[in-house]
């Protein structure tokens, strides 16, 4: 099993449309931490002065990205944090994605461990990222409390994975669930993203620049880094600084906004990362000086980005990143901040 970093603590094993009933996914502003400032976008999202390019732009960045598989998942991995203890399970969970009407549900099955079975509606931003419908009710176990209610969340594909963030609050503390599963073999369809210029969506230029802080895998508060969003000449990047166990080696990432809410990470970027391993040789665990093989332990290697999202629901920013490094290992690197 590898180890997922979350802020101060590490969990042990492989971590996690418009239209209908549901329209946005907004975090209340008070929900996280004390400082958010609930939308992110204030006094940073610009006005559109060309909605029908930007509708063009958006549409171009959604074309080059896979769309996300619907069907049954399984050998997913879940854990859940609040305020007094972490719980995560090996890879036996199962969910499904369906879509009907606008509304991609995702089915909770058996085997999270943490997380209990039931249903959750998700908003697609584009045909590779949601974001939670706030307000929903889900149920924890092993933690301190049965249930939680979702304030914000998203989903997205994550390299060779589909990644679950939610960000909730049960019995008076914040929690966090987190969600991991391999893309199925057999899948039923494919999400559709919505068509940003039916509604006047102006893409990529509303996309919000500024700063999001205390970025962690788990719950806000708990963090530590940040990462700055910044356009010039049309051009996006997110800048990282600080943020445990991930870093860019040149100044910051490229983005292919899709969205207001949501942006493609260019693929072919490096990024350096924290994993476990046996140092920086690939071929394997040398023996010590009994005959016997040392544990892994922290080791920083270099990691190609093949995809990813940057996600923002209200305040909150959710990161994707998906690739592989040096050592040809599937890397998933995924960590929500708050607007600053």
């Amino acid at each position: 099993m590898r180890a997922r970093r979350i802020g101060p603590l590490v969990l042990f094993g492989s971590l996690v449309s418009c239209g209908g009933d549901f329209q946005g996914g907004a975090t209340p502003p008070d929900a996280f931490p004390e400082g958010a400032s609930g939308d992110a976008s204030d006094g940073a999202a610009r006005d559109a002065s060309a909605p029908s390019h930007a509708c063009a732009e958006a549409g171009e960045a959604s074309g080059g990205t896979t769309p996300l598989p619907l069907g049954l998942y399984t050998q997913c991995v879940a854990s859940v944090v609040d305020s007094n203890l972490t719980a995560a399970g090996d890879a036996t969970g199962a969910l499904t994605l369906t879509e009907s009407d606008g509304v991609l549900s995702v089915a909770l099955g058996d085997g999270l461990f943490s997380i209990s079975p039931g249903t959750l509606a998700f908003n697609a931003l584009t045909s590779g990222a949601a974001v939670v419908a706030p307000g929903q009710s889900y149920g924890l176990l092993v933690v301190s409390c049965p249930t939680a209610t979702a304030a914000a969340g998203a989903l997205a594909l994550d390299g060779n994975s589909l990644v679950v963030s939610i960000l909730g609050q049960g019995c008076g503390s914040r929690v966090g669930g987190f969600i991991e599963c391999p893309l199925p073999a057999q899948p039923t369809g494919a999400l559709e993203g919505p068509d940003l210029c039916d509604d006047g969506d102006a893409g990529p230029q509303n996309f919000p620049v500024g700063t999001y802080a205390q970025c962690t895998g788990s719950i806000p508060g708990y963090g530590e880094g940040s990462v700055t969003l910044s356009e010039s000449g049309g051009v996006w990047t997110a800048a990282l600084a600080g943020v445990t166990g991930v870093s860019t080696l040149e100044s910051s990432l490229a983005l292919s906004p899709s969205s207001s809410s949501a942006a493609l990470v260019a693929p072919g970027q490096m990024l350096s990362v924290q994993e476990f391993g046996w140092g920086p040789s690939c071929s394997g665990p040398p023996p010590n000086d009994s005959g016997l093989v040392d544990d892994p332990g922290p080791v920083t290697r270099t990691m190609t980005t093949d995809s990813g999202w940057l996600v923002v629901d209200g305040s909150t920013l959710f990161v994707f990143l998906g690739g592989t490094d040096e050592c040809g290992t599937a890397v998933h690197e995924s960590f929500n901040c708050i607007a600053q």
